[in-house]
């Protein structure tokens, strides 16, 4: 069977949204932005590649169940990873 492209995008658009339900939500539960939610889904899929025995859909929901550890593991991700916070605490041990 042979699918138009915009058939297969209309497909392929549907399937990613429902994919990435879970993890969205928590733009509003958590007060997350897109780019933080994309964070969590990268941790998620790292963890996948270490060999965690969770699927992917197991650690989104555990996260969207739980919003207040995944808004935390975004406020940790920043505080280690973000140079202009980094530069502050520079500043500080002078």
């Amino acid at each position: 069977m042979r699918w138009s492209g915009r058939r297969r995008g209309r497909i392929s658009a549907r399937a990613l949204h429902s994919r990435n339900r879970a993890l969205n939500r928590l733009v509003l539960g958590a007060g997350l932005a897109w780019r933080e939610v994309a964070v969590l889904r990268a941790y998620a899929k790292y963890l996948r590649q270490t060999g965690i025995p969770f699927s992917h859909e197991y650690m989104e929901r555990a996260l969207a169940a739980y919003p207040a550890i995944a808004r935390a593991t975004v406020d940790l991700f920043k505080a280690r990873f973000d140079p202009a916070l980094g530069e502050a605490d520079d500043d500080d041990e002078d």
